[in-house]
């Protein structure tokens, strides 16, 4: 670790000693690892003579007194150039995106080597690094029309805080060496923080990027705060604006609030305000969708159901939500959904055959085990879980749990290498003995391998066919 690295951190140990409130507040907030990383980082941008500042939700979780390793650093400059030096300087990997001068530097392959670059070996207490770093250069925003995707140039850190969403999330820590943890806070943020509000900067926020009407909700709720009035009278002047802003846009702010702990009470919310049925006049959230999602949350997939398909970057129990949301509606709705907010068609697939054996549950009620089972079978096993997430009847919960548990494991003991031994030519009649048998273990008539056997040598005998022997 160089001289100059060292003295600053010594710096500003001294200033959180001697009380400096703006510094204190970051310095008793995060690890030392984390410090240590964040005074790195201001020297490596004192080298190249820029002006560099942590922003977003990790300064919010300072307020909050919360430990984050979350990174998202705005870079006075040109934050792809810096991106590249750090990585060239110590490793990791950059991921780049020209278009809005931003680089993702993963570092989760280099935290050994930035361990040792920042001296944390010494530190007996667990060192914890980001899985990567965010670096945006500043810049300002405009809009040509309402919901379009924003025309970016580079700005300043004031200039960037004000293109943001909410004052909560327009707070920054100074980096630069010589002001180094002092808060800057242009919009209000802290006093919204302390209050529990959430507030848009200006009167067209929404009407620039509707999605913020979702991220309003979700901000409210996860931390218990509330939309300020203006605000709220402006979500609905706007809510227009959702239908007509791009699916994948809007997906991806259901997606991240389908991951967040109080999804119900955002979803609720969101249903309340109306602005789910200003995404689509289909859209809906419902006690009976809670109830479905919070026994999905609480199911152990590899041990109890054995099926767990890939949803890709959108997780299994995300994809899975959006499967059960979907099952909910007939087709031409399903349909209708699947292609406004561009849900994968292996989603779409799963919704579609749950609402159809949803139809057919009811008329298999008093019907033996074997018929039950022979019915399911038709169905993907992923589909069963989905109408049993979603069942409000006992007797369907009960059927469709016994046969994700145990009917639709059970085979008689019995094949066909066994069948051609005993002297019986491949034939249909293989199909119509193997279910007999498996019949007679679902419906109780079968015990045992030796009542198997029982049962398969009348069957035989009943063909006019003959063992071996």
């Amino acid at each position: 670790m160089t001289e100059t690295f060292s003295y600053l951190y010594a710096t500003i140990l001294l200033g959180m000693k001697k009380g400096n409130m703006r510094s204190s507040t970051l310095l008793e907030t995060v690890s030392p690892s984390t410090l240590k990383l964040l005074v790195w980082l201001s020297e490596q941008a004192a080298k190249h003579k820029v002006s560099i500042y942590v922003v977003g939700g990790f300064v919010r979780d300072i307020i909050f007194k919360r430990q984050t390793t979350d990174f998202d650093i705005v870079i006075e400059g040109d934050a792809i150039k810096f991106a590249k030096s750090l990585s060239r300087t110590i490793g990791g990997r950059l991921v780049i995106h020209s278009t809005f001068g931003t680089a993702v530097w993963n570092v989760n392959s280099i935290h050994e080597k930035l361990q040792t670059e920042l001296g944390l070996n010494e530190l007996n207490e667990t060192v914890e690094f980001p899985q990567h770093v965010d670096f945006i250069t500043a810049r300002e925003e405009s809009y040509l029309h309402p919901a379009a995707l924003p025309v970016v140039k580079p700005g300043s850190i004031e200039s960037d805080l004000r293109r943001r969403d909410f004052t909560i999330n327009t707070l920054a820590i100074n980096l630069c060496q010589q002001h180094f943890g002092e808060l800057l806070d242009p919009f209000g943020g802290f006093s919204d923080i302390q209050n529990g509000s959430v507030r848009v900067l200006h009167d067209k926020s929404f009407v620039d990027d509707p999605t913020r009407q979702l991220r309003a909700v979700r901000f409210e709720q996860r931390f218990g705060f509330r939309i300020e009035d203006h605000t709220l009278e402006l979500m609905r002047v706007t809510k227009s604006y959702l239908g007509i802003i791009t699916g994948i846009r809007v997906r991806h702010e259901l997606d991240l609030m389908l991951k967040e702990t109080l999804y119900d009470k955002m979803l609720a919310r969101a249903q309340k305000m109306g602005i789910l049925s200003a995404i689509h006049s289909s859209l809906q959230w419902n006690d009976n969708l809670a109830k479905a999602f919070q026994k999905l949350s609480s199911l152990n997939w590899d041990s109890e159901w054995g099926i767990q398909p890939s949803f890709g970057r959108l997780g299994f129990k995300t994809g899975l939500k959006y499967a059960i949301w979907l099952a909910l509606f007939p087709s031409h709705d399903q349909k209708a959904l699947v292609h406004r907010l561009f849900i994968p068609q292996a989603i779409a697939n799963i919704a579609c055959k749950a609402h159809e054996l949803n139809q057919i549950l009811p008329g298999l009620s008093g019907k033996s085990n074997s018929e039950i089972t022979y019915e399911l079978d038709k169905f993907p096993a992923i589909v069963n879980l989905v109408c049993y997430l979603m069942a409000k009847d006992e007797w369907m919960i009960h059927t469709l749990d016994l046969y994700l548990n145990r009917w639709r494991r059970i085979v008689p003991y019995t094949n066909g290498h066994h069948l051609r031994e005993l002297g019986l030519p491949s034939s249909s009649a293989y199909k119509t003995i193997f279910l007999t048998l498996r019949a007679g273990w679902l419906d109780g008539q079968i015990h045992s391998k030796d009542e198997e056997q029982v049962l398969l040598k009348k069957l035989l005998k009943e063909k006019g066919d003959y063992l071996k022997n």
